[in-house]
């Protein structure tokens, strides 16, 4: 949940209660950290991974149109390397070759 959090940019308590809310609403599951079983991790539900992929298509078409509709075709590979990069830093490296 510490790693949620960071990634979310909340405190642990602010992580706590969204999850709490996800739990709630049966989108989220609590389960034992395989690492450290001190530990919980948040798991989507069935329900969460629907919930997932009916919001996706909206979100993605948010993105087109907001975000990459602003972008020149010659630019994306630029934008590409610059999130990955992005992502790399925030998540850890992928392992990409």
């Amino acid at each position: 949940m510490g790693r949620l959090a960071d990634s979310l940019t909340l405190s642990k308590s602010g992580a706590t209660r969204l999850i709490d809310r996800l739990v709630d609403d049966g989108l989220v599951d609590r389960v034992v950290c395989a690492s450290d079983l001190r530990g919980a991790e948040a798991a989507l539900t069935e329900a969460g991974v629907s919930r997932l992929r009916t919001a996706a298509p909206t979100h993605l078409r948010g993105i087109a149109e907001y975000f990459l509709s602003a972008i020149e075709g010659q630019d994306l590979p630029v934008v590409q390397r610059t999130m990955e990069s992005v992502a790399d830093r925030a998540c850890g490296s992928r392992g990409r070759a």
